[in-house]
């Protein structure tokens, strides 16, 4: 694995939009927001036929790069994809078009890479807000899992079978060369 010293990674944040105008100002914002700055954000538009793209293109920062699919998918794992192949970070993170960041994740979540550079993927808590950012519920570890240290497959995989999966997409930020490893993403299988 290809070492580089993570505190001046680029991180590419994907973000695969469909009809999004109405949160994708908000998710955009909390981006741009991060302490941690050496990003790219990419949005990848699937053929939205509301204003979500008008958007975006609101926003003037020119870390901010826009790919628009040729044809609208029909699953949002096939999205995801095309986020993939206009990457160049060495970490990314697929983040969702209703989803906000704290302020400080992306550069802790590099931090977590700097500090255990064998790990391959780094997970959050995660809170579920409503429309008025009011906290409803949240995701928190299951007691079996401490968080802080390096967990394998073989730690993680019997407490996700019984309690559920708790690993929140949203919150993932991944060593790309393992995104572009494992796509294509097949909703079907």
């Amino acid at each position: 694995m290809k070492t580089q010293k993570c505190a001046d990674s680029l991180v590419s944040i994907c973000i695969p939009v469909y009809n999004s105008e109405t949160t994708i100002g908000r998710t955009i914002e909390s981006v741009i927001g991060q302490t941690y700055k050496n990003i790219e954000i990419i949005v990848v538009d699937n053929q939205s036929t509301d204003q979500t793209l008008a958007r975006v293109r609101e926003f003037r920062d020119p870390r901010i790069r826009i790919a628009e699919n040729p044809e609208h998918f029909s699953c949002a794992e096939y999205n995801w994809n095309t986020c993939f192949a206009h990457t160049r970070g060495e970490f990314i993170a697929l983040f969702h078009a209703d989803d906000m960041y704290s302020p400080e994740i992306v550069e802790r979540q590099v931090d977590a890479f700097k500090k255990f550079p064998s790990v391959t993927g780094v997970f959050t808590n995660g809170e579920i807000i409503d429309e008025q950012d009011i906290v409803i519920d949240s995701f928190r570890l299951p007691p079996a899992i401490t968080g802080n240290i390096p967990y394998t497959c073989r730690d993680l995989l019997p407490v996700i079978l019984e309690q559920d999966n708790f690993l929140l997409c949203p919150s993932a930020m991944v060593r790309g060369e393992i995104y572009k490893k494992l796509a294509p993403f097949r909703y079907d299988q």
